[in-house]
Parts: structure tokens; sequence; C-alpha cells
């Protein structure tokens, strides 16, 4: 019953918060309560926006947190300070009890931003495919961070349209040639594509008499 309770008031909160800043907050609230030392920032640490070395910039936010780094809620509440572009967007799509405790951040910021800072070229990029087996989520954050790494100057339209083009022939022959401006939009339709071709993989199956 207490249980059910706190879950109720995290959400009557975190709804407030969304109203508020446009942000779910994906973590407990009560790690709000905890304050901040009086002469802590983070004013000189160095932003992550998904490009580079993941695992570096947890070291260095570990480094630069000092004694709070013994605090998993100030760590919570802090980590989201050192993000920006594709990484704060990854912060933002994090719903309410993803977050229960610094290695549920840890772990799903590494799985999201692949420790890979090796740049790449325009070719590499376009010989990038998605294989038979990778699911639509997994091809979109590998690929949009290789693309982050590209040593060559390009644009947004034309990763996107890269992406789109190095897709499974399977998935290809389903969503056709389709006017979609935003990674969001492409894995959206991605998926779906995906959920009918299982969908239809399994009526075809033959079944036993």
């Amino acid at each position: 019953m207490m249980k059910e309770l706190e879950n109720k008031v995290n959400f009557l909160m975190s709804t407030q918060e969304v109203r508020r800043t446009g942000i779910l907050c994906p973590y407990p609230r009560e790690c709000d309560s905890i304050p901040y030392l009086t002469k802590f920032n983070l004013i000189n640490f160095m932003l992550f926006d998904g490009k580079g070395s993941s695992t570096q910039h947890l070291i260095y936010f570990k480094s630069h947190l000092g004694v709070i780094s013994e605090n998993e809620s100030l760590m919570i509440q802090s980590f989201v300070g050192t993000l920006r572009g594709a990484a704060f967007d990854w912060y933002r799509r994090l719903k309410l009890g993803n977050i229960n405790c610094w290695d549920d951040m840890e772990s799903s910021f590494l799985n999201n931003f692949f420790d890979d800072n090796t740049e790449v070229s325009i070719g590499a990029l376009l010989e990038e495919k998605q294989k038979d087996s990778e699911l639509v989520d997994s091809f979109v954050k590998h690929f949009r961070n290789k693309a982050m790494n590209c040593k060559d100057p390009i644009i947004e339209e034309f990763i996107l349209q890269t992406y789109h083009n190095n897709l499974s022939i399977d998935v290809l022959e389903v969503m056709g040639v389709v006017p979609l401006t935003t990674w969001k939009e492409l894995k959206l339709h991605g998926e779906q594509v995906e959920c009918f071709l299982k969908r239809k993989g399994a009526r075809e199956r033959p079944t036993d008499d």
C-alpha cells in the first residue's frame, strides 16, 4: 500500500514537472530532496553531445563530483546538466521509472552511446548497412553515433537519407520512399514495419495439422 502511494505521488509530481519544464523526470522525486553542497557546481564541466567516448565522459563526471560521487541521488540529479544535443534528447525521452539508481542511469547511458570516438568518412557511412538480425532501434543508435563522428562536413538531411537507404531490403520494400525528416519519425516508421514483417512471418509460418 505504501509503495503504491509513493508511485502515485511520484507520478503526480512528475506530471507537474512536465507542465513546468516540458521534461519528464525519470527518477524518483525523493532524489530532489537531497540538497547540494554550497560550493558545488558544474559550470566548467565539458558537456557531452553524443560524440566521442561515453565511458570517458562518465569518468570525468565522477572525478569532477568529488565527495558528491558517494551520493547517488546527487549524481542522478546532476547528470542531466552535463548533456547537450543528442545526449540531452536521449535524457528527455526517458520515462518515469526508467532510473531508480545511479547504475540504471549509467547502464542506460552506455547502452545508448557506444564507446567509439573513431573518426569515420562519408564513404564508411554509406557502407554502414542494417544487418539482417539487427533491430531498427539498434541500427538508429549506432548509425547516428557513427554519423556524429564523421570527419567530413555533412548536413542532417544527408545523414537521414543515408540511414533510410541503408535499412535492410525487407524493411525498405515495405517502407518505400517516405518523406520523413526526423530521427523520431524514421525510427517509429521502421519499428512499425518491423511489427508488420513479424506478423506476416508468423502468419506464413506452416503449422502442424
